[in-house]
């Protein structure tokens, strides 16, 4: 029976291994990604939340994000 070279298997299986590290490195990125997405999505609900707060205490308006000021929102929307 034949066989491949040393060399051969060698290279093969430093290739396999290279594989192998590739889809832990992948593996743990696809378990942060899932973890992210459960962090953002509790960003959302406290956000949601508190959007809620701040109609209910000021009505709808428009906030600036940098100095705070709120101005009476537009009724208008146009839909098109």
């Amino acid at each position: 029976m034949s066989s491949i070279t040393e060399e051969e298997l060698k290279k093969l299986n430093e290739i396999l291994a290279k594989k192998e590290r590739m889809l832990v490195v992948i593996g743990d990125l696809e378990a942060q990604k899932h973890q992210n997405l459960h962090s953002l999505a509790e960003i959302e609900t406290s956000f949601n939340a508190f959007t809620k707060e701040l109609s209910d205490k000021y009505g709808q308006v428009n906030i600036d994000l940098k100095s705070g000021k709120i101005d009476p929102r537009d009724e208008e929307i146009s839909e098109t």
